[in-house]
């Protein structure tokens, strides 16, 4: 086939915004040896678009037709599909046939089904630096990681049409390049689209851009008012967790912390020490060990038992209840974003910062409503409260974590890679965010990201994460 050849056409196609409105969206024909890249911002259907081109769905309004059949092969690279994937794991968790040791999930090289396709992968798992996760479990990977072994996935079906939704979102800049490269290659052998919020994020070799817009009633987070500022001061002010046990005012400290598993060498020799009302930013490559070292703090890894790691002024270890940690941390992240319950109602997913659970199981207070109203009215979501996760775009998805993050007024506030999926407005809204909350210390701010760009000026401190002579990695201080 040539690149005049069709493969698929989308027309009168249709989506329902939030306010119960049908928004037309713009008719599209995917030819063979084509790069398609549909850019627009959060709420403006960008998703929806690439489900029903992979024929995962099928429209109340639209009509979709497939051509070149029964040859035309469909992959589709995306975070939802990648929530799908790890729910799929956790369904299938044998911790309990374990003797209680935690199931990681399948290994990549069953997922993979290696053994039948390693002439095909290996060069695809040297190219994406994979060799060293072939038998770790789905569970246990990064986002960068897992969504580099999805790609890889739908590279070994040789699909006719790959679709990838945000491809470059929780990949490092070298990971960033060599997909960029990829894409050169694959454009030759298939047809390529690509959905993305951001227009830095569209490469060189895309033929055919749809840009999509915001549909009316979409009701995105635009940015941090003076009222948000005014709210975030009073809150502060009044008295909710016990001093710290310490003078230093110290929150974190670590001395020669080192975390393996199974033999691989994940973190070495970190020694590290924040204190109250500093603002950081980490970064390093993806499989670094970024997200392992915010789990060690917010009380997510066992492996923090028996380190030389101190939090709030206490010894890890020495009798404090995981929960005594977490009430003073506010944690956003794409793991955390991946564990919620995409059928719970965001009103309950924002109250649940609270009680610092997965979904809603206490009775909340008036009090505790009264509060999650307002920040909701704060963040412009207030429209979708009644609405579950699952209804909204993933862009306000992850505005809904932010505030179910800061409701609680933390001590600590960890926003690991909070960008992660955002277009360009929202992702300023969380940068500017960021930078009050740094700037006017209501809450001691980690920050991690790969992203340079992504630049916080009340951040004065950075650390990044580096490889480790005996292996792993380690910190290297800024």
């Amino acid at each position: 086939m040539n690149s005049t050849d069709k493969l698929i056409s989308i027309s009168n196609l249709k989506l329902k915004t939030p306010a119960g409105d049908w928004f037309p969206l713009p008719d599209i024909d995917i030819c063979d040896n084509t790069c398609t890249v549909i850019c627009g911002p959060n709420g403006s259907g960008k998703t929806f678009y690439s489900r029903v081109i992979a024929g995962e769905i099928e429209p109340r309004y639209g009509e979709r037709k497939e051509y070149a059949l029964p040859e035309t092969k469909i992959g589709l690279v995306s975070f939802d599909a990648g929530v799908r994937l790890i729910e799929d794991e956790k369904r299938n968790d044998e911790s309990d046939l374990n003797g209680g040791a935690p199931d990681l999930g399948r290994s990549v090289a069953v997922y993979l089904d290696y053994e039948h396709h390693k002439a095909d992968e290996d060069n695809f798992l040297h190219r994406f630096n994979l060799e060293r996760l072939i038998d770790r479990g789905l569970r246990a990977l990064s986002s960068g990681e897992l969504r580099k072994v999805m790609i890889l996935k739908q590279l070994s079906y040789n699909p006719r049409l790959l679709i990838l939704d945000d491809p470059f979102d929780g990949l490092d800049i070298q990971a960033q390049k060599e997909l960029h490269e990829l894409l050169e290659e694959l454009i030759q052998h298939c047809a390529l689209i690509l959905i993305t919020g951001r227009r830095s994020d569209v490469p060189e070799i895309t033929t055919n851009l749809i840009l999509l817009k915001d549909p009316a009633g979409s009701h995105e987070f635009t940015g941090i008012n003076h009222a948000a500022v005014e709210v975030w001061e009073r809150l502060n002010s009044e008295e909710r967790h016990p001093p710290l046990g310490n003078d230093s005012k110290s929150l974190i400290e670590m001395k020669n912390v080192s975390i393996a598993y199974g033999g691989n060498q994940v973190l070495k020799d970190i020694s590290w020490t924040v204190r109250e009302g500093e603002a950081w930013k980490i970064s390093g490559p993806n499989g670094a060990g970024k997200t392992t070292l915010m789990e060690l703090i917010n009380g997510d890894n066992p492996k923090a038992f028996g380190q030389d790691l101190y939090l709030f002024g206490k010894k890890k270890g020495t009798g404090e209840a995981v929960w005594e940690i977490k009430k003073r941390i506010g944690h956003v992240s794409p793991a955390l974003h991946m564990r919620q319950l995409m059928g719970t109602p965001v009103l309950d997913v924002i109250l649940s910062g609270f009680f610092d659970t997965i979904g809603l199981y206490d009775e909340p207070h008036t009090k505790h409503i009264d509060e999650a109203m307002e920040w909701a009215d704060l963040f412009g979501v207030q429209n979708v409260v009644k609405k579950s996760m699952r209804q909204l775009s993933f862009g306000t998805q992850r505005i809904v974590l932010i505030i179910r993050s800061l409701i609680k007024r933390p001590t600590l506030l960890l926003l690991d890679e909070p960008c992660h999926g955002l277009d360009d407005q929202n992702t300023a809204a969380v940068l500017e965010a960021a930078q009050v909350i740094a700037e006017k210390q209501l809450s001691t701010l980690l920050y991690v990201s790969h992203v340079a760009e992504h630049h916080i000026p009340a951040i004065t401190h950075q650390v990044q994460l580096v490889p480790h002579a005996d292996g792993g990695f380690t910190l290297s201080t800024e």
